[in-house]
């Protein structure tokens, strides 16, 4: 399963498809050099502060064939400047092995 930023929905649905109540989540944000990439599965640009609305990042918002746009960007948009890493392990309630 591949998630990329902001698509906390589809763990709630992976969740409810597996039948699992209970999960582990840990989270680590570590500061990084700045820097923008091209995410050709998203057709986006990963790398730039995405706007908050309801303080939920939005997903794919850096989308653009426009040249001039992405220079925009560039000169104006924030640079992320911290990655945050949220790690979900589920946890299914069974017998022990032995």
């Amino acid at each position: 399963m591949r998630v990329t930023e902001s698509e906390f929905q589809l763990i709630k649905e992976h969740l409810k498809s597996n039948k699992c109540n209970y999960v582990f989540i840990a989270e680590d944000a570590t500061s990084s050099i700045c820097r923008i990439d091209y995410d050709a599965t998203s057709n986006s640009f990963i790398g730039f502060s995405s706007p908050l609305i309801d303080g939920v990042p939005q997903p794919n918002f850096f989308q653009t064939e426009n040249f001039e746009q992405l220079e925009l960007w560039f000169n104006e948009i924030d640079k992320a400047k911290f990655i945050n890493l949220y790690m979900l392990k589920s946890l299914v309630l069974s017998d022990p092995p032995f």
